[in-house]
């Protein structure tokens, strides 16, 4: 049996970036060996812990600290139900900065480096090696799988991670613009598959948690970042017609107005649970609308700076009618019904597709 190790960014306390990880875990186990490169990049790790490093004076330090201090007990728990989730994966030992990885690399047959925002230094800190696959002496196969920069403008501003790019033996990338761009940039070529997270049936979703009713009411699962102020007049708008309840996932957020809960410190098996059991969704977050696709939930998927990858997904799926753009958008679309037996149909075969395309890049 084959070894093949996967790099990603596991180690952030994010649901999209377990969840993605997790999954892509599950579905290399089925034909290989594999495990997580458990790999420490400090610029990520150091904004997931209790008390944060911050930049600035000590007035900016010691409003983080009194931040930290407030917060502590939700974070705490937050932390844990992500470790948590985190044992359902293997790992590794801990390499803690790029030469320890380039002295010491387990020896393996393929190492994929994705999915999630590998390639943008705005995140990693700066152009990491390892997140590039710059190490080994061409002993292992190079494979990046549905790898993303985030906004084709982070490559734009620096494009010496194309030298490194280029060399990866084979590149799927999630988000269309990203392939476009990469096809015109580097001579390889450059596939377009689906995120990890959609990669297993809801069957093999539930199968990762316990899925027992968290909260016992009819509610509206709300998930969001970047939103548009017009977000919030649709949660507004759902909640006066059905009289659910809003779960969100924010500490606090003054600006949802009607009655709301919110479940900041759950990890990501409760966010899978939750969306499950959600009467409808309404998100800028991927992966809440990957889970809330997977699980056949009215959905409504607002669009924001970085939706390329949403929009291009939902699109494919036959699920145009769940994007939103603006408000009159909403009200239009929200009186009209999915026909998932259609869409089920079309991921089911892009599934297919997706999985093909890495195990025949590990195998060739």
């Amino acid at each position: 049996m084959k070894k093949v190790y996967t790099i990603t960014f596991h180690n952030a306390d994010n649901y999209g970036a377990v969840i993605q990880a997790y999954a892509l875990q599950k579905v290399l186990e089925k034909k290989y060996e594999t495990k997580i490169l458990d790999y420490d990049n400090k610029t990520i790790s150091e904004g997931y812990k209790l008390f944060k490093k911050t930049k600035g004076g000590i007035k900016t330090q010691l409003v983080q600290f009194l931040k930290d201090i407030i917060n502590l007990k939700k974070n705490y728990l937050r932390i844990r139900n992500f470790n948590n989730y985190r044992k359902k994966i293997n790992f590794t030992k801990k390499y803690s900065n790029y030469n320890e990885v380039l002295n010491n690399y387990p020896k393996v047959d393929a190492f994929v480096v994705g999915s999630d925002q590998v390639w943008n230094k705005d995140i990693t800190g700066f152009i990491d090696p390892v997140y590039t696959l710059n190490f080994g002496k061409n002993d292992f196969r190079k494979i990046s799988y549905a790898a993303s920069c985030g906004d084709v403008s982070v490559i734009e501003k620096d494009t010496n991670i194309l030298n490194y790019i280029s060399k990866i033996d084979k590149i799927s990338v999630r988000e269309k613009s990203l392939s476009d761009y990469l096809t015109k940039k580097i001579d390889n070529d450059v596939s377009l598959v689906l995120d990890p997270s959609l990669l297993l049936t809801k069957k093999e979703w539930l199968s990762s948690v316990e899925n027992k009713r968290i909260i016992k009411e009819k509610y509206i699962f709300v998930y969001c970042g970047n939103e548009p102020d017009y977000f919030y007049k649709i949660i507004e708008d759902i909640q006066e017609k059905t009289g659910y309840l809003v779960i969100h996932f924010g500490r606090r957020d003054k600006r949802i107005k009607c009655r709301k809960k919110s479940v900041y410190s759950v990890g990501p098996a409760e966010f899978i649970s939750l969306i499950d059991n959600a009467e409808c969704v309404v998100t800028t977050s991927f992966h809440a609308v990957a889970l809330s696709v997977i699980c056949n939930k009215k959905l409504y998927a607002v669009l924001n700076r970085y939706s390329d990858r949403l929009e291009t997904t939902l699109t494919s799926l036959g699920l145009s009618d769940c994007i939103i753009h603006n408000y009159l958008e909403y009200e239009e679309k929200s009186q009209k019904n999915i026909d998932w037996d259609k869409s089920n149909k079309l991921l089911d075969k892009k599934r297919e597709e997706s999985i093909n395309w890495l195990y025949s890049a590990i195998d060739k």
